[in-house]
């Protein structure tokens, strides 16, 4: 009977430890900064935005958007 009391507390006890041991951290640790990022090329600077050129001169585009437009 002796054994098996040691042996009840010993186990209502374990996961009060394991709660201790993992309560040692500190709960907001600060990241390290990091460098800012290169600033962009001038390959990169150069991308055109938008359609290319000659977007939609096609004769196929030409009479689907008609073919729209009439429905």
């Amino acid at each position: 009977m002796n054994v098996s009391r040691r042996l009840f507390f010993g186990v209502l006890t374990a996961p009060l430890w394991c709660l201790a041991a993992g309560c040692t951290g500190a709960d907001n640790t600060k990241i390290a900064d990091a460098p800012p990022p290169p600033p962009p090329t001038e390959a990169e600077k150069a991308v055109p935005k938008g359609k290319p050129p000659g977007y939609g001169e096609g004769s196929a585009y030409q009479k689907a958007m008609e073919k729209a437009a009439n429905r």
